[in-house]
């Protein structure tokens, strides 16, 4: 999968509209679940089709699992009778997620065979309201999220592929942090809160030291939001009261990514290899799917006919985007190709709508397909 926001250069401020072809079809396959009647989420995909996420029976706990390419479930259990749920999964096939720990989240890594190890804490954390999240995973193993610090503050944390546990720190004067996401280099992209209060954008290198990444002119806030192995990072930012898409190249260096004539805000949701950014242009009447190439240029993805409101999720290497599309206040899980033109793709009859959640190197989409009481059910598209 691809990553999952000083003045800005900004090239090719005008929008170019795509025209509508043919997408190479895909077709639903329902994941596995855990008896009748119960409900599934997928999370993430790696590229070997092993997808990982949760599932509960009609009656019962959230179990983390993980299906192989055949749609197949591996119930990864409960820990200490409670709920839990895989979010990431690297090549190799390990997986993280974290378990419902007397009542705050606690971090754990699956090995492929399924093995679970549960990842340390930060040392004088508070043992009882203290809590672990992972939230990305490196195809060496090591894993990046947050944590409970002795202050009872977060901190950004980096676990080893021995599960020990190395304290990110925050910017000088700040008091929390949080990191988003971790490529194959050991860069780690995120925001630390800092000595004025506000969320900075950082990133933090192999040896762990932290930078804060450069701004826009009036810029009030930023995060980011994910790392590629190329060193791009996407994110945000806040300039006056309205949001901006971003992109920071491996030098530092920020480019703001501008919406479309006629909106005002934007976000950027993935980044591919071959430096193209997808996100959403928003304003009135509907937020519009667009990319950007890697200078900047703005091109507004196809909407479905009569459509309104459409976002995308992740791009792939080979430029195919996944993300809905509003319809008929009905979302539809989508596609769109490397021309940006759009595929509905196909669902299961009598529900409520479908999203997606991400893309693969091979093409193939997560996402959720809802029944008519809106309880979901984990699908892939390939």
């Amino acid at each position: 999968m691809a990553l999952m926001a000083v003045a800005g250069l900004w090239l090719g401020s005008s929008a170019v509209t795509t025209s509508a072809v043919t997408a190479r079809p895909l077709r639903l396959v329902e994941l596995e679940g855990l008896g009748s009647g119960g409900e599934s989420w997928p999370y993430d995909i790696n590229d070997h089709d092993v997808v990982v996420g949760s599932a509960t029976p009609a009656a019962g706990a959230a179990h983390a699992a993980r299906w192989d390419r055949s749609a197949r479930i591996t119930d990864l259990g409960a820990i200490d009778g409670r709920d839990t749920r895989a979010v990431a999964v690297n090549d190799r096939g390990t997986s993280v997620g974290y378990y419902d720990g007397s009542g705050a989240p606690r971090a754990v890594r699956w090995s492929a065979s399924g093995t679970v190890s549960r990842l340390a804490s930060l040392n004088g954390a508070p043992p009882v309201s203290s809590s672990s999240v992972p939230t990305a995973l490196a195809e060496d193993d090591t894993v990046v999220g947050y944590a409970t610090a002795a202050d009872t503050t977060t901190h950004a944390v980096r676990w080893d592929d021995h599960g020990q546990i190395h304290d990110l720190g925050v910017l000088p004067g700040g008091w929390e942090s949080v990191p988003y996401g971790i490529n194959d280099s050991g860069t780690v992209a995120g925001f630390s809160i800092a000595a004025d209060g506000r969320p900075h954008a950082v990133r933090w290198d192999r040896a762990n030291r932290i930078v804060e990444l450069a701004g826009l002119a009036g810029q009030t806030a930023s995060w980011a939001l994910a790392i590629g192995d190329d060193g791009v990072v996407i994110g945000r930012a806040i300039v006056g009261i309205l949001m901006t898409a971003v992109r920071w190249d491996r030098s530092g260096a920020i480019t703001e990514l501008r919406p479309m004539t006629g909106h005002d805000s934007g976000m950027a949701t993935a980044h591919n290899a071959a430096g193209t950014t997808v996100g959403a242009s928003v304003g009135v009447p509907y937020t519009r799917a667009v990319s950007w190439d890697r200078r900047g240029g703005l091109t507004v993805l196809d909407t479905l006919p009569g459509g309104s409101d459409d976002l995308t999720t992740d791009i792939n290497g080979a430029g195919v985007v996944s993300g809905q599309a509003t319809q008929a206040d009905r979302q539809n899980a989508v596609s769109w190709d490397r021309r940006g033109a759009i595929t509905r793709l196909p669902v299961l009859a009598g529900g409520a709508g479908s999203t997606t959640l991400g893309i693969n190197e091979a093409g193939v989409i997560i996402g959720s397909w809802y029944r008519a009481d809106q309880r979901p059910l984990a699908v892939l598209w390939r």
